[in-house]
């Protein structure tokens, strides 16, 4: 987290003031004289903190610093120029917010001082009310979701990029699920070359302009551009008719994949299309094939989750009086074959990932064509006596007429590809190939039948010769939420062993096509999350606990309401004694007089996001923070209470919270 410095333009209502505000904007830096008396800490000040501009009694801007720089004049010569100012009001650059509570806030003890640092709660305060939608806000609120453990986001992914595995643990309220698809999000932001694969905010604002018109997804409708502001986009969607979208919040939608589901917000997602595929032909990226949403999952263990929910399992599925039992691949399993699948052909050449690319789409073709004959004839035949009665997504099922019921097969697309791109001339040939699944090479005779038409159904091979295909490296997350609810080591299985040696094939506890395989690629990372005061929750054994890294994500104040800040500070004091001499920078809390010896206070403080609240107006905050309170707090502590977490006379003080 940055510091905070409070940056005076001059006293209030001066002449002399009036010019140097100007000056301020219009070079994009702080300008002080250095015959000034009061400067302040102006030579404390470094690249990257953030400096919030005073002027006539209100903060009206803030930047972040690159540099300072001695001008040759004799006077206004110390500037310390910043990337930005982000006004509160592009209209009116002397509108502002009040700067209520700097004196209690200040670090800096001068009341005449031009520049005065100030805590970070009250700079982070403050940005939130100046503009809470540009660039530099996100940048500072991605760098604060770690404060309060001294960790900083980009040290987290280079820990997640290098372990592959961490847990995010703390106590509730501390965002630890919203921090885990933040750090989702960013890993996924750049591709294994550094490049954005995703427009941001500033992309979405340029990337519109007035009078355009954004197709309706799915209909002959459109929407017009009808304003566009320093943070957002006012649209018309019928005469005289509008709505207005944040910058940021189109960015986000696009960064999820939302837009390309069915339902939601219409106009959102015909905004976050349209926008998407400005943004690609702009940087020449292509076609926009695989949404970023599906690179992320994010799961949630109980007490009753398995191997066979988490990893592979066997599905009974009825078809008329009889059931068939299939072996499945669950949603671990799925999701590295998918991130195995990308970063195996991102490895390739590009003829050779042309080639397949070609063959996967004409295997596709081919069972269009092989379900529009079953439709009409109930089945597709391999020969005389065996045949195809269904196509599922990634691979025929057949049956021969005499079979048992039981004994229905599986022919993978995957294997009459692989078969394909070997010039398998016979079922020998077939068997003879090591990617080729056990069942597969078992049936080779009925795949080669099916090989043999799928060649009389292909048109003529193209040479790729002139081929530019390439798959980027993709990374691929999946998020566990309460990864400790469950039973890890029977939840994981052989998967310890493939957590630590990645890209080495185990063995699964089930058959899957005749084959028990299963890798964990370098690209997959996984973030697990803990809520350390859940004592119902399993523990954590020391083989699984030696593959994960472990973070904490502890309470700050830095993300409280300001009308809240009270209350959590009374809160707190529950849980550390010297709330005030905290450093949120690098906390080490105390244990207070009211918490049961056996317990730390990192693993049951109540965490900010309990104090945190979306209302605008001040009724509307008081309204919703009493809820919190009286709903979520105050539960939360009773329960501490019964358990044995929080000491008896704590009851007493609980009594006296209040907003």
């Amino acid at each position: 987290m940055p510091k905070f410095y409070v940056c005076s333009a001059g006293r209030q209502f001066q002449s002399y003031a009036k010019e140097n505000f100007e000056r301020i904007i219009a070079n994009s830096a702080y300008i002080l004289d250095e015959t000034a008396e009061q400067k302040g800490p102006y030579h404390e000040i470094q690249p990257g903190s953030i400096l919030l501009l005073k002027y006539n009694g209100l903060l009206v801007a803030y930047g972040k610093a690159i540099r300072s720089v001695k001008q040759e004049n004799d006077s206004w010569n110390l500037w310390i120029l910043v990337e930005k100012w982000f006004l509160k009001s592009k209209d009116d650059n002397e509108q502002g917010v009040p700067y209520d509570g700097i004196k209690q806030s200040a670090i800096t003890r001068s009341n005449y001082s031009a520049i005065k640092e100030v805590s970070i709660d009250f700079g982070w305060q403050k940005l939130q009310e100046i503009d809470d939608t540009s660039t530099l806000y996100e940048e500072v609120k991605n760098s604060s979701l770690f404060e309060g453990a001294g960790n900083d986001m980009k040290d987290i992914i280079k820990l997640l990029e290098y372990k592959k595995q961490i847990i995010l643990q703390g106590p509730p309220g501390t965002g630890k699920t919203y921090t885990a698809k933040e750090i989702a999000r960013q890993l996924i932001s750049t591709d294994s070359g550094g490049r954005q694969v995703l427009p941001d905010a500033d992309d979405v604002k340029t990337l519109l302009s007035d009078g355009e018109h954004v197709p309706m997804r799915n209909s002959d409708k459109s929407i017009r551009v009808a304003e566009l502001s320093d943070r957002s986009v006012k649209v018309s969607y019928r005469e005289g008719k509008f709505f207005s979208l944040k910058f940021n919040r189109i960015a986000d939608c696009i960064a999820s994949g939302n837009f390309t589901r069915r339902g939601g917000d219409a106009y959102l997602h015909a905004l976050s299309e349209y926008i998407l595929k400005k943004w690609l032909q702009k940087n020449k990226r292509g076609e926009y094939v695989e949404t970023s949403s599906s690179q992320i999952r994010l799961i949630q263990f109980h007490p009753a989750y398995s191997y066979e929910d988490f990893v592979r399992g066997i599905t009974a599925k009825t078809s008329g009086s009889s059931v068939e039992y299939r072996t499945e691949n669950r949603i671990l399993a799925e999701f590295a074959s998918q991130a195995l699948e990308n970063y195996e052909d991102s490895q390739k050449e590009v003829k050779t990932l042309s080639r397949e690319i070609w063959i996967k789409e004409q295997v596709n073709l081919f069972a269009d064509s092989v379900q529009e004959i079953i439709d009409k004839n109930g089945k597709y035949p391999i020969n005389d006596k065996v045949s195809i009665f269904e196509v599922d997504k990634n691979a025929f099922r057949y049956v021969g007429d005499s079979w048992a019921v039981d004994n229905k097969q599986r022919m993978k697309f995957s294997d009459l590809i692989i078969s394909y791109l070997n010039n398998a001339k016979n079922r020998q040939d077939i068997k003879a190939i090591n990617e080729i699944s056990g069942r597969a090479k078992q049936h080779a005779s009925y795949d080669f039948k099916v090989l043999e038409k799928l060649r009389g159904f292909l048109p003529t091979e193209p040479t790729f010769e002139n081929s530019s295909t390439k798959v980027d490296e993709k990374q691929y997350i999946l998020i566990i939420d309460e990864i400790n609810r469950a039973n890890l080591p029977a939840v994981l299985g052989e998967l310890i062993y493939a957590l630590e040696y990645r890209g080495e094939p185990v063995e699964s506890t089930y058959d899957l096509d005749g084959d028990r395989t299963l890798i964990l690629p370098p690209n997959l990372y996984i973030i697990g999350t803990m809520n350390t005061a859940d004592r119902s929750a399993g523990h954590i054994d020391y083989a699984i606990r030696r593959r994960f890294a472990f973070v904490d994500v502890l309470p700050s104040p830095v993300h409280v309401h300001a009308a809240a800040k009270n209350l959590f500070k009374q809160v707190s004091e529950l849980f550390v004694r010297d709330y005030d001499l905290i450093d949120w920078q690098d906390p080490k809390p105390m244990r207070s007089q009211y918490v049961a010896t056996d317990f730390r206070p990192e693993d049951i403080w109540i965490g900010h996001s309990y104090f945190m609240s979306d209302k605008q107006d001040d009724e509307g905050v008081k309204a919703d923070l009493e809820i919190r309170l009286k709903y979520e707090i105050l539960p939360l502590l009773k329960e501490y209470l019964k358990d044995g977490i929080l000491l008896p006379e704590t009851e007493e003080l609980m009594k006296e919270l209040h907003v």
